[in-house]
């Protein structure tokens, strides 16, 4: 089962998807909340989204060549290290631009150092979930910390 940050960051990228596809206009949040209840989200994941994604939304006004180009930064051996969803997941949160280029990097090299065959979707959303939520820098994070947060420790 899915926890609260996952599903938070669930709501985070169908706000950024809604204001892209209204060319930069926040437009009729009533509606998209609604729809979000109606997806299922519950009244705590959406106030915790919405609340991460109003103190951020300057970061959607960056311009194109801020991003980290993760196509080519994953070139030769993204099949070798990521399942198709899990980069199709860093893809899209490098699109909607929510977070920048240090912060995508810093995502892929603590999953790589996770030393998994392939890495799957939600332990990249869990390190995510470390960038957009946690008080405490994924930077300054070591792998064990990740690991033992996985295991209960």
């Amino acid at each position: 089962m899915e926890n609260l940050e996952n599903k938070a960051l669930d709501v985070i990228i169908y706000l950024a998807q809604y204001i892209k596809s209204n060319q930069g206009k926040v437009g009729n949040l009533i509606a998209v909340f609604k729809d979000l209840r109606e997806l299922g989200f519950s009244e705590q994941e959406i106030k915790k989204a919405y609340l991460w994604f109003l103190n951020r939304l300057p970061r959607f006004s960056k311009p194109e060549k801020e991003k980290s180009n993760l196509y080519s930064w994953l070139k030769g051996f993204k099949e070798d290290y990521f399942t198709a969803e899990s980069y199709g997941f860093l893809y899209q949160i490098e699109e909607l631009g929510l977070l920048d280029r240090e912060e995508i990097e810093i995502l892929i090299q603590k999953s790589l150092a996770l030393g998994k065959e392939k890495i799957e979707v939600e332990t990249i959303k869990n390190l995510a979930n470390l960038l957009f939520f946690s008080e405490d820098s994924l930077k300054k994070l070591s792998t064990d910390f990740f690991w033992m947060a996985q295991e209960g420790v």
